[in-house]
C-alpha cells in the first residue's frame, strides 16, 4: 500500500511538471507558426545580406537593409520579420557566447562579421 502511494506521489509530481511544460510548448508552437510565416522573406534578406552587404561598414547595411531591401520585399507581398536582422536571423546563442567569450565585441557589426565568416 506504501509503495502505491510513493508511485501515486511521483505520478502527481510528473504530471504537475507536465502540465507546466504544456504552456511553454504552446508558447514555442505559436512563435514558430510566426517564424513560418516570415522565413521565406527572412531568408532572402539574409541571403542578399550576406552575399552583397559583406564588405561594407554597419550604418551602409543597415541604410541599404531598412530603405532598400526590406520595402523591396514588402513591395512583392513577401513577409519577413520586421526590423529584421542579421544575428537574430542566423545568430544562436551558444555562438554569440563563444564569441563574446572570445573577445569579440558585443556590438551589431561584430556579431554580423562573425556571423558572414
Amino acid at each position: 500500500m506504501e509503495d502505491a502511494r510513493k508511485k501515486l506521489g511521483r505520478a502527481s509530481q510528473l504530471m504537475g511538471s507536465i502540465g507546466s511544460e504544456k504552456d511553454r510548448w504552446i508558447e514555442m508552437k505559436i512563435k514558430l507558426a510566426e517564424d513560418k510565416k516570415s522565413l521565406l522573406g527572412d531568408t532572402i534578406l539574409a541571403t542578399a545580406f550576406v552575399t552583397y552587404l559583406a564588405p561594407f561598414e554597419g550604418i551602409y547595411r543597415k541604410n541599404i537593409l531598412r530603405d532598400i531591401w526590406q520595402p523591396l520585399v514588402l513591395k512583392y507581398q513577401i513577409q519577413h520579420t520586421p526590423n529584421f536582422n542579421l544575428p537574430e536571423a542566423l545568430g544562436d546563442e551558444e555562438s554569440l557566447a563563444d564569441w563574446q567569450m572570445r573577445g569579440i565585441p558585443n556590438e551589431t557589426v561584430s556579431i554580423e562579421n562573425m556571423i558572414i565568416i
